[in-house]
C-alpha cells in the first residue's frame, strides 16, 4: 500500500515561503484554498501562474498592483460607486479595467469616476495623499 500524500494548502505554502506574510497575501491564500488558484486569479484579473508566484514569494513584478487587486477584488465589503451605487470588489475591478467608450454614457461616467476614486488602482485619491 502506498502512503497518502499530503496536499499542501495555499496557506501552508505562504507560511513556508513567506514566514510572516502580509495580510493581503494570507487573504489571497485563503481565497485559493476556498476555491482554486485559477478561480481566484480570474476573480482578481490576474493569471494563475502569477498568483502561484506570489504565494511562493517568487513574484518579481509590482506587488503593489497585486496587493491592490487582492484587496479590491477579494474584499467582502461593499463599496459605494458614484455611478453604480453599492457594488462589490469584483465589480469595482471590472469597471476600472474598462476602456473609454464615448458611445456609452454610463461607460464614460464610469471611466471618469474610476480614475478619481479612492478604490482606483490607476491613481485615485488615496495615491494623492
Amino acid at each position: 500500500m502506498s502512503a497518502k500524500q499530503h496536499v499542501t494548502t495555499a496557506a501552508e505554502t505562504v507560511t513556508e515561503c513567506w514566514g510572516v506574510a502580509p495580510d493581503w497575501v494570507r487573504q489571497l491564500a485563503a481565497a485559493c484554498d476556498d476555491t482554486s488558484q485559477r478561480e481566484t486569479a480570474q476573480k482578481i484579473g490576474l493569471s494563475p501562474s502569477l498568483v502561484n508566484q506570489v504565494l511562493k514569494n517568487r513574484y518579481q513584478g509590482n506587488l503593489g498592483n497585486v496587493r491592490g487587486r487582492v484587496e479590491t477584488g477579494l474584499a467582502a465589503d461593499r463599496r459605494h460607486c458614484p455611478v453604480m451605487g453599492l457594488i462589490d470588489g469584483k465589480t469595482c475591478l471590472t469597471n476600472q479595467s474598462r476602456r473609454y467608450d464615448p458611445s456609452n454614457h454610463i461607460a464614460v461616467r464610469l471611466y471618469r469616476a474610476c480614475r478619481g476614486c479612492e478604490h482606483s488602482l490607476k491613481g485615485g485619491k488615496k495615491d494623492a495623499e
